[in-house]
């Protein structure tokens, strides 16, 4: 559904009780997106502008967005 996000990072969250996360404000939307270690490090502090590739999961009971640092690796998660 959302192939990428692009906009400023408005919030960086690590380790919380959920996961990691980058919250990515879009045209005054913040976006909660779930992210590992590695990608979490590869974004640079809060205020910059960033492109995200992205993966809408969608559960019975939640949903959320998984957070990639390249498309190919986006691609390679939906394939495994």
């Amino acid at each position: 559904m959302f192939s990428f996000l692009k906009g400023t990072i408005a919030s960086k969250q690590q380790n919380t009780p959920f996961g990691t996360f980058i919250i990515l404000e879009v045209n005054n939307v913040g976006y909660s997106i779930l992210v590992n270690q590695k990608t979490f490090d590869k974004y640079p502090k809060e205020g910059s502008n960033i492109v995200i590739y992205t993966q809408l999961i969608h559960r019975e009971d939640t949903m959320y967005l998984c957070g990639f640092y390249s498309a190919q690796e986006r691609d390679l998660f939906n394939f495994l």
